[in-house]
């Protein structure tokens, strides 16, 4: 199953074009969420539609994010799992993905709002 689903997320076949696309469109999807969400009558309309669209966005990058950790090891196979999980956690675009997230996640460890 984890050889599965690295193929899925890798470029390995047909099936991960369309996981691919999939990831784009909700990148799409969230920026245009932020921008219309800075208009607050727009945003006050349709408050939960908007909710929902993050909370949905957030679980799936996450998912994303924590099994693209699980098979870094089919990834680096020339390092071990632990140096490969890390290698992925500290890669650009493990970054990247991380400071995506990451804004979702602060308010419930520390009291601030983003």
């Amino acid at each position: 199953m984890k050889t599965w689903i690295f193929s899925l997320m890798n470029r390995t076949s047909k099936k991960s074009k369309v996981f691919e696309v999939f990831i784009i469109v909700l990148i799409i999807g969230s920026i245009i969420e932020i921008i219309l969400e800075s208009f607050q009558d727009f945003e006050h309309r349709h408050h939960f539609a908007f909710t929902f669209f993050e909370f949905f966005t957030v679980f799936v990058f996450t998912t994303e994010y924590i099994v693209r950790i699980w098979t870094a090891d089919l990834k680096y196979p020339n390092l071990s799992p632990f140096k490969a999980k890390i290698k992925f956690i500290t890669s650009p675009i493990g970054l990247i993905d991380l400071l995506a997230i990451l804004p979702f996640f602060l308010p419930f460890i520390f009291k601030f709002d983003l």
